[in-house]
């Protein structure tokens, strides 16, 4: 019952977009095939991209490290799938060094 409550809440919010005029947004990182992005990430990425060619002032940050499955960084993966649809660098901040989304440091 957990799980469906949760699932429900997720699915519930799949629609909703970034407010306008942010500074910065996190795109949170999934798997990175040699060819491309998963699905899950390619529909985040172009939904980043419709976000950004309205929002020219929005800066990325995308987030992910590299799985022992994968050929690149999450976050190098997603900067090139933004690059090849004419985001510049400037607007995308990489974070490469996270292995999982929620990470507990010691400080």
């Amino acid at each position: 019952m957990a799980f469906g409550t949760v699932e429900g809440c997720i699915i519930s919010r799949m629609d909703e977009h970034a407010d306008p005029n942010l500074d910065y947004v996190v795109v949170l990182g999934a798997q990175v095939r040699k060819s491309s992005p998963s699905k899950v990430l390619r529909y985040r990425l172009d939904t980043a991209i419709d976000h950004l060619n309205e929002n020219p002032g929005t800066t990325y940050i995308v987030s992910g490290g590299k799985g022992p499955n994968e050929p690149v960084a999450e976050a190098q993966g997603m900067t090139n799938y933004l690059e090849s649809y004419g985001i510049k660098k400037n607007r995308i901040i990489k974070e490469m060094k996270s292995k999982t989304t929620q990470e507990k440091h010691l400080e």
